[in-house]
């Protein structure tokens, strides 16, 4: 009995000494084993690391998918101060960025704090220098976090049935997969858990290499990593800012790895970054991912409805197996626009005003520039749309500009570095193209190259919706060419970039513009940032007639007596002719 009694207290104190506190230190130094550089080298002697460095290279440490979210930050401490600057870098799962840390030359220890971090899966961590130097690390540690309180995802919305499996609804999940020699494509399998008949779980079966494939150019192949797939897919659209929480649990007859991908319906690919890779096997694993919905996987003209699983990474015939599965989103508020104005008219195209439109065309073989042209939508011939054709490469040219043909929206208001905007608009063209947009001063005044990223042309209509800031380039050019004189009033939309004939379609146009708080510049009373006659007029206005329609008061006020007044025109009158 008193045997047992000690071996009882030697296991309460070993665990007593291994437990972690909050503010415990937990070694990682020994986890530094290799170098991202070739060129650099590492040792370790008695636990103190002499690392010769390269510019940009990393001392490493492989951490292969481990979550640190229970540590408040890493540090490293160097046995002597460094002779130039450090960093260091933690990568994440694949296709989410990592996240970096430096400190300046002189330091003895860099810290990465993990405060406002999402560090739930970490790949590997680095040690980075500017230059090539020795260094010598004599610790590096994580510190243990203050407990925090469980996470819940209450506000959450469950988005699937029959998570459990355990009844016989499989709407949420789609299989591409080879139970017999033929592909199968449908809805998902339910099966008898092989490792407890009491539980039911979904199946899904890869095939071997079949050995005769061959890619488009004849040459053999293996089988693509998403020869066989799984899908969880819902009918609720995933939008950009949706915040996510999915579990599942996953164990396969072989271990194996499988990639994942956003896709609109299953099959339908939109981006190769899903919820990062998954890891399989021969026991039930839990997996749990959290994450905010990107633009990259909702492409213009996409939706996501759908998380691919791709199961052939392994190139082998396999069963794998997928239970208790939870998608929960929070969907993202619905910005409003309350406080922007609509500078288009006539944006649906149902009436006949084209004030805010010019195309540069060829609907009748030569170049016709002037208001655009609006006609019956072809695919439905109950709605108005704005058409642009666009031609071939002439008999006898090698090619055309970019710019050959061209649809502008152009609004009276000058739009200013500063102000928000929020451009929404429908495309589509009878063959599937690109269009890349500019900033103009009037239509054909080029600005600036960049305003809305290149615009994808389908054969249906796509919803585009963009959003930003004006810039001084945009506004007042860039470079040698810059003009603080210089007016932005118009997108231009380049439809050349196909060099063939083509008709571009455009619909429901709205372009919100909130203005940027204007500075006071005394003598501009109407806030356009010019002191000109037109301030001189307005003032005029408002002592004669008390028009206060176009006068910012305060912008008038020249000797600051709170009294505009001749004095006051007198003095802008001075500051106009003074310019000149």
């Amino acid at each position: 009995m008193k045997k047992i009694l000690t071996l009882f207290v030697i296991a309460v104190m070993a665990a007593t000494a291994y437990a972690q506190n909050p503010g415990d230190k937990v070694d990682i130094l020994g986890r530094f084993g290799y170098c991202w550089n070739g060129n650099e080298s590492m040792t370790n002697e008695d636990g103190v690391i002499t690392f010769n460095s390269v510019q940009w290279g990393g001392l490493a440490a492989w951490i292969g998918g481990e979550d640190w979210s229970n540590y408040s930050k890493v540090v490293f401490e160097f046995a002597e101060p460094t002779p130039l600057s450090t960093q260091i870098n933690l990568l994440r799962n694949e296709g989410q960025d990592g996240f970096t840390q430096g400190c300046g030359e002189g330091s003895t220890s860099v810290e990465m704090s993990f405060e406002d971090k999402d560090v739930s899966y970490v790949s590997q961590i680095a040690l980075q220098a500017s230059g090539e130097a020795t260094i010598v690390i004599n610790a590096i540690y994580l510190v243990v976090a203050e407990k925090k309180d469980p996470v819940t995802y209450d506000d959450y919305t469950e988005l699937i049935n029959n998570g459990d499996c355990e009844g016989d609804d499989v709407t949420n999940f789609v299989s591409k997969e080879y139970t017999t020699a033929e592909q199968y494509w449908g809805p998902s399998r339910l099966v008898v858990d092989p490792t407890n008949e009491n539980n039911k779980c979904i199946e899904v079966i890869s095939r071997d290499d079949p050995g005769n494939l061959v890619d488009k150019d004849g040459n053999p192949k293996a089988i693509d990593d998403y020869d066989t797939q799984f899908f969880i897919t819902t009918s609720e659209k995933l939008e950009p800012g949706d915040k996510y929480h999915i579990t599942f649990k996953v164990r396969a007859e072989k271990a194996a790895n499988a990639q994942t991908q956003a896709h609109d319906a299953p099959g339908n690919y939109n981006h190769w970054v899903g919820i990062g890779d998954v890891a399989f096997t021969d026991g039930w694993v839990e997996i749990e991912r959290n994450g905010t919905i990107s633009e990259d996987q909702v492409p213009a003209g996409k939706e996501m409805h759908t998380i691919a699983f791709n199961l052939s990474v392994l190139k082998e015939a396999n069963k794998y197996y997928f239970d208790d599965i939870s998608l929960k989103v929070l969907k993202q508020e619905e910005q409003t626009y309350d406080d922007f104005t609509d500078l288009i008219t006539n944006g649906n195209c149902e009436g006949t005003e084209t004030t805010n439109y010019i195309s540069k065309e060829y609907f009748t073989g030569e170049e016709v520039w002037g208001p655009s042209r609006l006609v019956a939508d072809p695919i439905d011939a109950s709605n108005k749309c704005i058409e642009v054709v666009s031609r071939d490469i002439p008999e006898g040219q090698t090619s055309i500009t970019d710019w050959d043909s061209q649809f502008f929206i152009t609004v009276a208001d000058k739009l200013l570095p500063g102000d928000e905007y929020v451009i929404s608009f429908r495309v589509r063209a009878e063959k599937a193209a690109s269009a890349q947009t500019q900033t103009h001063n009037q239509p054909g005044q080029y600005n600036h190259y960049a305003i809305l990223g290149d615009i994808p042309f389908t054969t249906q209509w796509v919803d585009i919706k963009k959003t930003g800031t004006i810039t001084e380039d945009q506004v007042y050019k860039a470079g040698n060419d810059r003009d603080e004189t210089n007016e932005m009033h118009t997108i231009a939309f380049n439809l050349g970039v196909l060099k063939e004939a083509n008709k571009y379609y455009f619909d429901d146009i709205k372009f919100l513009v909130k203005k940027a708080p204007v500075e006071n510049l005394l003598g501009d009373v109407n806030g356009d940032g010019y002191i000109n006659i037109t301030d001189v007029s307005i003032t005029v206005d408002y002592v004669l007639n008390h028009n206060t329609e176009f006068i910012i008061l305060e912008n008038a006020d020249m000797n600051d007596d709170g009294d505009i007044n001749i004095t006051d025109i007198s003095l802008i009158v001075s500051t106009v002719l003074g310019q000149q």
